[in-house]
């Protein structure tokens, strides 16, 4: 694709590119997708490298990904993306950061840092409301044809609804006499 075969330092370039002018037209989807090819070019570059020449196309590589993977979370960072995508959009943001925190030279993760916490923050509250949505939505009673109550209605929580409702269940356990037990052991 676009003539760089192997070449994961030209892919990098490539990408880095595509992700700056993506960013620049404000389409964070193709910002995002050509941010995480360059991530993974980039990884890629940085394992196959042996030392030497290699190690330092691998340097210049990671140098270029952490860089435009910072500048496209930092300029889609505040939003969460489409509707209905929110936290998908999120999570890749997150990730994306997390891999300029691995690929940036130690000096500028003060610069990341900050954009990063923001960002997780926000992702674990989006978790927490999606669970607690998730939640209350099974709580919710169901009445059936005779008006009567189902479904995953009550206090507490799941695991006293579940003692609840298995409280009245007996379920026998086969005695064995010790002669019979010593004898199924052998």
């Amino acid at each position: 694709l676009l003539g760089y075969r192997e070449d994961e330092r030209a892919e990098v370039e490539v990408m880095g590119m595509v992700a700056g002018c993506a960013r620049e037209r404000g389409d964070e989807g193709r910002a995002l997708g050509a941010a995480e090819r360059c991530v993974g070019a980039a990884l890629r570059a940085r394992a196959r490298s042996g030392g030497g020449a290699e190690e330092e196309k691998a340097r210049e590589a990671m140098d270029v990904c952490w860089r435009e993977a910072f500048e496209v979370v930092k300029r889609f960072g505040s939003g969460t993306g489409e509707e209905g995508k929110g936290s998908t959009e999120l999570d890749r943001k997150v990730t994306l950061l997390a891999r300029a925190l691995e690929l940036c030279p130690p000096d500028q993760i003060p610069s990341i840092l900050p954009l990063y916490t923001t960002l997780e923050t926000k992702q674990l509250s989006t978790r927490k409301a999606i669970l607690s949505s998730r939640h209350s939505a099974s709580r919710v009673r169901v009445k059936d044809k005779d008006g009567k109550g189902r479904g995953g209605g009550g206090g507490g929580s799941l695991t006293s609804r579940l003692h609840e409702s298995l409280a009245h269940v007996n379920v026998p356990s086969p005695t064995l006499p010790l002669s019979n037990a010593s004898s199924l052991a052998s």
